[in-house]
């Protein structure tokens, strides 16, 4: 119980600024990398993970796929 409970209130810190919305010309993305590491961590500490929110990170509009299908 105090795992999940510590898991939670770390959750809870890390997503204060996820409500803001990516600054004019970038995009976020699903963070794959820290998805990865996090349920790595959890399956060898015999912890389930349930995301409500995927971590974000931000990347330049233009990086992403999405957008160079639009500029086409």
């Amino acid at each position: 119980m105090k795992r999940a409970l510590m898991i939670l209130a770390i959750a809870g810190l890390g997503s204060g600024c996820a409500s803001m919305g990516p600054p004019p010309g970038t995009t976020d993305i699903v963070d794959q990398q820290k998805v990865d590491l996090v349920n790595a961590w959890a399956r060898r500490n015999s912890v389930q993970v349930l995301w409500l929110n995927m971590p974000l990170r931000n990347v330049p509009a233009q990086a992403t796929p999405a957008a160079e299908e639009r500029k086409s």
